[in-house]
């Protein structure tokens, strides 16, 4: 494949020497090798600062960027102000990818004349390697709308922003939110909305690690499952409003019928946790919008039934269902 095309990979670092080795190994030895890669330190106390400096004593194509520690989201941001290339795709550093997945990813954008290419993922949990989601046999293409719902549905288009490759004006004007965790479900629905044309490979060729104490881990903390519940539905009602404000009317009564579960995990959570004001502010969310969710096609009969007892019943029916928790995924 002709090597014309650069592309800006963005790996954001903190905490993870033990891990840098695989995911840059599989980076730098990718079959397509017109690259600038952006390794952002973003204040890490271990070693993996010093990681990413030797990398770039070896490799001419690495830039690092060392910052105060800010998040994921504020580390991508850095990397976005900066980026020269003309696509761009996202890497965390304590994952890896197959060796030709830039190759296949902008082969099939260019191919398609599509301003988004997407892949399939595995995914790693204790050394074994499972696909979490719907296969996909053939090619997928879709318009912007489309593609919208297929973010929304979160089957055979996941909302993680690393399993893509993207012409990078898309990124313009359009930034990670600083300080909340699931924040690709805050500018997905954005980038997907710029785009004519988006296409979905068969291939699974990313590899998720889900680990014990990554962002994304609550096993072991409800408080913390509490807290990325709260930032996942901050993320959903800026994708409902986004909609609503773009008047699409089908694909906002949809995005409205998602984010109901994380509403009701939300309210069970904040009477648990005794946080008023949060539990004030989605009782409240729920009241304003219960006609749009009685009348909505889209929201599940079990989920109107719910609207029923979170809005009308209280504190007691709350608790009797404070151990049935939702599980609201992205």
């Amino acid at each position: 494949m002709e090597q014309e095309s650069l592309i800006s990979v963005i790996i954001p670092v903190y905490n993870v020497k033990q891990y840098m080795d695989h995911c840059m190994d599989t980076v730098l030895n990718q079959t397509y090798g017109n690259l600038e890669i952006f390794l952002i330190d973003d204040g890490s106390t271990d070693d993996s600062g010093k990681l990413c400096d030797k990398y770039a004593e070896k490799d001419s194509r690495i830039r690092v960027i060392h910052k105060k520690n800010g998040g994921l989201s504020s580390a991508r941001n850095a990397a976005l102000d900066v980026v020269t290339g003309d696509y761009i795709c996202f890497v965390d550093s304590d994952d890896y990818i197959s060796p030709d997945m830039f190759e296949k990813l902008l082969s099939a954008a260019k191919n398609n004349d599509c301003e988004v290419a997407i892949c399939g993922q595995f995914t790693e949990r204790d050394g074994q390697i499972s696909i979490d989601e719907p296969k996909v046999e053939q090619l997928l293409i879709f318009d912007s709308d489309k593609a919208i719902e297929k973010l929304i549905e979160d089957k055979i288009i996941n909302n993680y922003v690393w399993d893509k490759i993207y012409k990078k004006y898309l990124f313009d004007g359009v930034r990670f939110p600083d300080g909340r965790n699931y924040e690709d479900i805050a500018i997905m629905h954005e980038i997907f909305y710029k785009a004519k044309k988006i296409c979905r490979i068969p291939e699974c060729l990313y590899y998720y690690q889900r680990r014990t104490g990554s962002i994304s881990d609550h096993s072991k903390e409800e408080r913390k499952w509490y807290r990325n519940c709260l930032d996942m539905l901050t993320s959903k009602i800026d994708r409902y409003q986004f909609l609503h404000n773009k008047n699409k009317t089908d694909l906002e009564q949809k995005s409205l019928s998602s984010l109901i579960p994380t509403v009701y995990e939300v309210i069970r959570l904040a009477y648990i946790f005794s946080d008023k004001e949060q539990y004030r502010k989605y009782m409240g969310f729920l009241k304003e919008h219960k006609k749009m969710i009685k009348e909505n096609p889209y929201v599940t009969g079990k989920d109107k039934k719910l609207l029923f007892f979170y809005s009308n019943k209280g504190a007691y029916s709350l608790y009797s269902l404070s151990k049935k928790a939702v599980k609201p995924g992205k």
